[in-house]
């Protein structure tokens, strides 16, 4: 018998006896979301708490007050004082570029809130300029609660902010 019969034979078994536990086996392709997503009790509109504090920065950057916005933000966040105050500054310096290139701000609008999970939430707001707009990404954290069955209210914490000036990442 020649090798190439008899792995040949071992694959078409092997395929046989597996073929038909296929449907049993969970199938999910790479960067799939679920098709539910992850819901808080008791917030049915889809508003997120964390949207108060970016809406008051986005008012405030409308007020051209970037110095009281961005402190504001970073306040209830991961960072230490000392890089809070330096994120603050690259953050102003890159919208002072961005306000050269794309004009002032004209209004904000929420995209989206995802959940990523109970004490994870991302949210996505477009920054409208005179000449185009900015997608910004907030995400915040809040410790788990050590008890089971209780609301967590922790604090959210601001763990990562940014935003782009391709607003073709939502086509994602």
């Amino acid at each position: 018998m020649k090798k190439g019969f008899v792995a040949s034979a071992v694959v078409l078994i092997l395929a046989l006896v597996c073929f038909p536990l296929l449907p049993a086996l969970p199938l999910q392709t790479e960067g799939a979301e679920s098709q539910t997503p992850i819901t808080v009790p008791n917030d049915p509109s889809g508003e997120h708490e964390t949207d108060v504090r970016i809406q008051a920065f986005f008012n405030a950057l409308m007020k051209e007050n970037s110095f009281s916005a961005y402190d504001e933000l970073l306040r209830q966040s991961v960072f230490t004082p000392i890089e809070a105050a330096q994120l603050s500054t690259q953050f102003r310096h890159r919208l002072a570029e961005s306000s050269m290139r794309f004009g002032g701000i004209v209004d904000y609008k929420k995209y989206d809130t995802k959940w990523i999970d109970e004490d994870i939430v991302l949210s996505r707001y477009i920054l409208k300029n005179e000449n185009a707009a900015t997608l910004w990404t907030f995400v915040f954290y809040r410790t788990q609660t050590k008890t089971t069955g209780i609301t967590n209210n922790n604090q959210w914490l601001l763990i990562a902010a940014y935003f782009e000036s391709d607003v073709r990442l939502l086509l994602k």
